[in-house]
């Protein structure tokens, strides 16, 4: 017997309530609160969808890590 969690989990890739998108990057990527962002004028980038190569232009030009929250 499998415990509920472990069931729930596989049935739907999380536990709890669906997470909430909370807003969508430059690229129109969906992002969670909690996730890694690079902040730059008034545009974000989800980090986890950018090449090192685009990472470290945008943190050339003065873009700030910072992480999504409501």
């Amino acid at each position: 017997m499998e415990h509920p969690h472990i069931t729930e989990y596989n049935q739907k890739g999380y536990l709890g309530k669906e997470p909430e998108v909370i807003g969508y990057d430059f690229f129109g990527n969906e992002y969670y609160e909690g996730e890694e962002l690079l902040k730059l004028d008034d545009e974000v980038f989800l980090l986890e969808n950018l090449s090192s190569e685009a990472k470290e232009i945008l943190v050339y030009w003065g873009a700030k890590r910072v992480e999504a929250r409501k």
